[in-house]
């Protein structure tokens, strides 16, 4: 089990024993805990054991919905307890009072379906969190997919609105995570598609789900819910992309009163201690004229004193910049021949791809001057008389050290293959008869060896070119090995080449004509 949690990346173990055990195996039981929990901890540094309340100490599956003297000696042996559902707030004030000096090492586990549970779960779910909060204990929040479940899989994107409603109940019970270290990159990634999107070309048009390859989500905001006077929302869209998935779509209604439509993207906790480069991809779904669009940064230093807001505009040149304060600086974004080589995109046309507009940013040191990064977000602006609709995808946002971006990517290395098979596939029935000579069928397993250099890989995106032609895109995978099953190939001889693509936290990609590559003959 240690060695499982090891290989595949996992932060523990929930161990739910959901049967009785006979009672001379109790020892057994106990010491298995013990040892999981110390192998695990040597092996994993900050790794959990987490026991479920079930069998007791007796060895009768029998649910405590508590922490007491027949489950606690899985307790002490472990990290932690996952309580049961069904408990009232005597048992909350009892699990405190028994977990002594451990009192967030108590999960309460709370049913959003609902099931005997107090408050009925649900949009309602937010009553059983804040009894749990009130005891001070940690929260085990089960099937919050419920939302999906209820609503129907048919729109699952369409469900978003459901999914921001039912967070944000919750919200004021649970702790904000924020970033507080660079780099910070998101393509908003879910982990799953309708489409997959390389700088802004849709290379598969196959649906896929991969929750390995999600990217940081933006910090959930009151403007998704209750009163909203600009019609301002913000949700995932499957329907374009500028890399993975799809991208995070903008509506709104831009005031006349000068004052403009801001949407948070993270909140952050990032001491800016050295220069900084941020780009970011967008595209204008429809914006009326005279609206000015802008990422912005919003830096605090001291206590007392007045942010500090940086705006980094679509436009080259802006021609209305927001009046906001004296503490607003705005930047223009860099010309091509500017543009460090990690941040530079494969054959810019005017920095668009299709219709992506990507923008390209550095912040120096003297404005930065050592604050803090509090917020991310979206701003739009209009001085017009009239109010103006925005519609606007973003495809991706990247916060860089200046010293990372001088690092170059590096390639993989000592590509190799192995379970290959090759099988012919002339009676196959999908295929032309002009098109059943020599065709065949390719499977293998390519993998390759990441140097230490390359410790910040998240993915890798692989390729094929079959003969010479145009490199085709074949899947990502956050592992150095990659399964390719059914590769059509053509003719009794040839060479299939493998390019195998890194991509970074800090969202970098390396140059693909500098990727590490692995011929194949056949």
């Amino acid at each position: 089990m240690v060695n499982i949690a090891a290989h595949h990346s996992m932060d523990g173990w929930l161990i739910n024993i959901e049967n009785e055990i006979q009672y001379d195996q109790i020892d057994n039981l106990v010491i298995f805990v013990r040892l999981l929990t110390e192998k695990m901890h040597r092996m994993i540094p900050g790794s959990q054991v987490i026991w479920y309340d079930s069998v007791t100490v007796n060895g009768d599956l029998t649910w405590q919905n508590e922490l007491n003297d027949l489950n606690s000696i899985f307790f002490d042996e472990c990290d932690a307890i996952f309580l049961n559902y069904t408990w009232t707030n005597e048992k909350l004030v009892n699990s405190a009072i028994n977990s002594g000096t451990r009192l967030h090492d108590v999960f309460v586990g709370i049913d959003v379906f609902g099931r005997g549970m107090i408050g009925g779960g649900g949009y309602n779910t937010k009553e059983a969190l804040a009894l749990a909060r009130k005891a001070q204990l940690s929260i085990a929040l089960f099937a919050p997919g419920w939302v999906y479940e209820v609503n129907g899989s048919r729109e699952f994107d369409a469900n978003e609105e459901s999914v921001f409603r039912f967070w944000y109940y919750l919200r004021p019970y649970l702790p904000m995570h924020v970033s507080c270290s660079l780099p910070l990159s998101s393509t908003f990634c879910q982990g799953w598609g309708k489409r997959t999107y390389m700088h802004g070309q849709a290379v598969s048009n196959d649906p896929w789900s991969n929750l390995s390859m999600q990217q940081p989500q933006p910090t959930l905001t009151h403007s998704e819910m209750g009163y909203n006077p600009h019609q301002q929302y913000k949700w995932l869209h499957l329907e374009d992309g500028f890399l993975g998935g799809g991208s995070m779509r903008f509506v709104g209604r831009l005031p006349n009163s000068g004052s403009p439509l801001t949407y948070r993207l993270f909140d952050t906790a990032i001491n800016m201690s050295s220069s900084v480069y941020v780009s970011y991809s967008l595209k204008q779904m429809h914006m009326d004229a005279g609206a000015n669009l802008f990422i912005y940064l919003v830096l605090n230093k001291d206590e007392g004193e007045k942010e500090k807001r940086i705006l980094l505009p679509v436009e080259h040149t802006v021609t209305t910049i927001y009046a906001g304060g004296d503490n607003d600086t705005t930047l223009q974004c860099l010309d091509d021949l500017d543009i460090p080589p990690a941040l530079q995109l494969p054959v810019s046309k005017g920095r668009e791809y299709n219709q992506w507009q990507c923008r390209v940013f550095r912040i120096d040191m003297d404005i930065l001057d050592g604050s803090i990064l509090d917020e991310v977000g979206l701003m739009a602006y209009t001085d017009n008389e009239e109010p103006l609709m925005l519609n606007v995808l973003l495809g991706n946002v990247q916060i860089i050290s200046a010293e990372d971006v001088t690092l170059c990517p590096s390639s993989v290395m000592n590509i190799t293959c192995d379970q290959v098979t090759i099988d012919n596939l002339s009676t196959r029935s999908d295929l032309l008869p002009s098109e059943e000579s020599g065709a065949k069928s390719l499977s293998m397993r390519l993998r390759w060896l990441q140097p230490e250099i390359m410790a910040d890989v998240t993915s890798y995106h692989i390729w094929y070119s079959l003969n010479g032609a145009d490199r085709e895109w074949l899947g990502s995978t956050y592992s150095n090995k990659s399964y390719i099953t059914n590769l059509d190939v053509h003719g009794e001889h040839g060479c299939i080449t493998f390019t195998v693509q890194p991509q970074y936290k800090s969202g970098i990609i390396q140059d693909i004509n500098k990727a590490g590559t692995y011929s194949f003959k056949y």
